[in-house]
């Protein structure tokens, strides 16, 4: 085959996995869920402006029209979220496992391992692409979605799938562990494709300050155009916007210039990928070697620096908090990421702040306040989603590592052994808590009132977490495999975080209609993950006076209230029922020996 057996051992392997298919009918099934809101939508609309419910040719193609552009955003967010999790494992498994060497010591060169592996993943994320395809051509019939639309959508889609699982599968290469790999990747994403969003209001800044003659203003508005014109989220925002809406003056060469970059991109990363899988497993093999040679079981220089109490007596919980086996191993790529996120948050926070004090361009401390939510929500955000993808390993590695059997022999019980994991993961998140307290904590230099929030947020922020934290030792201790547990928690905080907003928001908004609609808006945020973490700042910035403040602040109640009662149902079945999951003790059936044997031991 032109990509070697590995491409087709890839390709069999994963047709006889349950979750390919379920996946699959997952998809599909949101697709026609989106069909189902699209049609809802436009005929509520219709009886609420023309009072029938006759049907035109027009109110069909406009139904066409709003469900292809729900369509292609499900599809592109769908890719976003699932190919980096399908590619990342495909090397740091292998040698997670350690496997890969027996790969080294058969004839295939690094371009059958690499490529087989790369063209594989992307196959199945193809096939997932493809499971909408006939619905979505049934529905051109009815008119309302030009062909260089549709053509132009694909193209994107196909574009964004080839570079995430190129990279995927290079960031992979020079990860030791899968679960590594995963945090890697993800951190890699926000800082290509969400940063540029953020930054791109500094050019808007940077022209009311009469800054643009300046070389590093030039510099910096060239660069993040460049970045725009290469990010599927922004390409797509213009090519669904404007004159393209109504399918006339659409412009298809920002499309083919973005997928230009991609396929560029991608071979590059491919060909680096290629030329460096076995040389750094190599390397990294010996240089383990020799460190242990030389150092024992020595820690490293920065390591020492780190405080550490002493072991004490709950050495599970020290383990989980302190030991260097429990860290995730971002590397330099992961590091990189996290001093730019690190950078440019206090960058905007300390410019925001300097603007609201001096009250140049009318910024005022209201304005201060709103960015503090924003940025609550930013970052907040992907604090949740990466706690949840750490504590989705907490389990796995243990079984991945061949330590769990171990770990059960000990004497301690199912509730300290998640107690201490849990507990482990939430000190794990203290950095983005003091980063987000800091924020907060200048919004009362305008008004010491607003100091009273700050508690509030850091709960609310610690509640959310434990949640992320509790959904992912639950999947952590059903899975076998790190990805696996992963890609279940990733999915589940998106779906009920707030992913159901791009699902249901048409359906709340036309099921009651004006101030119904309202109210089941509002009960309808209630489980949304980013406004519940950021609401204390919103609801001060806004006031609660009003009809709508009112109506986001019994979300916010209700919210934490069923947070608060999801964390205790989930806490209590992790501690309860662990022994039972794990296969540390089985129930015999009543009456037989072994179950009189059990009674007389206890």
């Amino acid at each position: 085959m032109l990509f070697g057996p590995i491409f087709q051992v890839e390709l069999v392997t994963a047709a006889r996995q349950r979750r390919q298919y379920l996946l699959r009918v997952f998809y599909a099934t949101i697709i026609l869920f989106v069909l189902w809101v699209s049609y809802s939508s436009v005929s509520q609309f219709n009886q609420s402006v023309s009072g029938g419910n006759e049907v035109s040719i027009s109110d069909l193609a406009n139904t066409a029209t709003t469900f292809f552009y729900a369509f292609t955003w499900v599809q592109l967010l769908g890719i976003l979220a699932i190919a980096p999790v399908m590619a990342v494992g495909t090397i740091a498994t292998e040698r997670e496992r350690r496997t890969i060497e027996y790969l080294f010591a058969t004839d295939l060169s690094n371009f059958e391992i690499v490529v087989g592996k790369t063209f594989a993943r992307l196959v199945i994320v193809g096939q997932l692409v493809l499971v909408s395809l006939p619905i979505l051509f049934i529905f051109r019939l009815l008119g309302g979605i030009p062909a260089d639309l549709l053509a132009a959508s694909f193209l994107i889609a196909a574009s964004t799938a080839l570079l995430l699982t190129s990279l995927s599968v290079c960031i992979s290469v020079w990860s030791p562990r899968s679960r590594d790999a995963v945090m890697r990747v993800y951190r890699v994403l926000a800082v290509l494709i969400i940063i540029p969003i953020i930054l791109y209001p500094l050019l808007t800044i940077i022209q009311l300050q009469n800054l643009g003659n300046e070389w590093w203003a030039e510099a910096f508005a060239a660069c993040l155009n460049y970045c725009w014109a290469v990010n599927p989220i922004t390409v797509l925002s213009k090519s669904m916007t404007g004159a393209a809406a109504a399918g006339a003056g659409f412009d298809f060469e920002p499309v083919l210039n973005m997928a230009a970059w991609h396929l560029g991109f991608s071979v590059g990363l491919i060909a680096l990928a290629t030329t460096a899988v076995r040389r750094v497993h190599l390397c990294d093999s010996s240089r383990g070697e020799t460190s242990k040679k030389r150092n024992g079981d020595s820690l490293r220089w920065w390591e020492r620096l780190r405080w550490r109490p002493q072991l004490g007596d709950n050495a599970m919980l020290w383990k989980e908090a302190f030991a260097p086996t429990a860290k995730v191993r971002l590397g330099f790529v992961g590091v990189a990421a996290n001093a730019i996120i690190v950078v440019i948050a206090c960058f905007f926070t300390a410019y925001f702040f300097y603007l609201a004090v001096t009250e140049i361009g009318g910024v005022d401390e209201e304005i201060y306040y709103y960015y503090a939510g924003m940025v609550t929500v930013v970052l907040g955000t992907g604090f949740m989603l990466l706690l949840g993808a750490r504590a989705a390993g907490l389990v796995t590695i243990e079984k991945e590592r061949d330590c769990w059997i171990s770990l059960l022999s000990t004497p301690m019980t199912g509730g300290e052994i998640m107690r201490a994991k849990m507990l482990g993961n939430l000190y794990a998140a203290r950095w983005g808590l003091i980063i987000l307290m800091s924020i907060w904590l200048l919004g009362g230099f305008f008004d010491v009132r607003y100091l009273l929030m700050v508690p509030l947020l850091a709960a609310t922020f610690l509640l959310c977490i434990l949640f992320v934290t509790n959904v992912g030792l639950e999947y952590s201790l059903a899975s076998s495999t790190s990805l696996r547990a992963m890609g279940a928690t990733l999915a589940t905080i998106f779906f009920i975080g707030g992913g159901y907003l791009f699902c249901c928001c048409f359906t709340l908004a036309a099921a009651g209609g004006g101030d119904g609609g309202d109210d089941l808006m509002a009960v309808g945020m209630a489980p949304c993950l980013p406004y519940i973490v950021s609401a204390p700042a919103w609801l001060f910035a806004n006031g609660v006076d009003s009809s709508d403040g009112k109506k986001l602040l019994a979300a916010y109640v209700i919210g934490v209230i069923g947070y608060a009662i999801a964390n205790a149902v989930l806490a209590a079945d992790l501690s309860m029922r662990f022994d039972q999951r794990s296969g540390r003790t089985v129930d015999a059936p009543p009456g037989t020996p072994l179950q009189r044997l059990g009674e007389i031991a206890s």
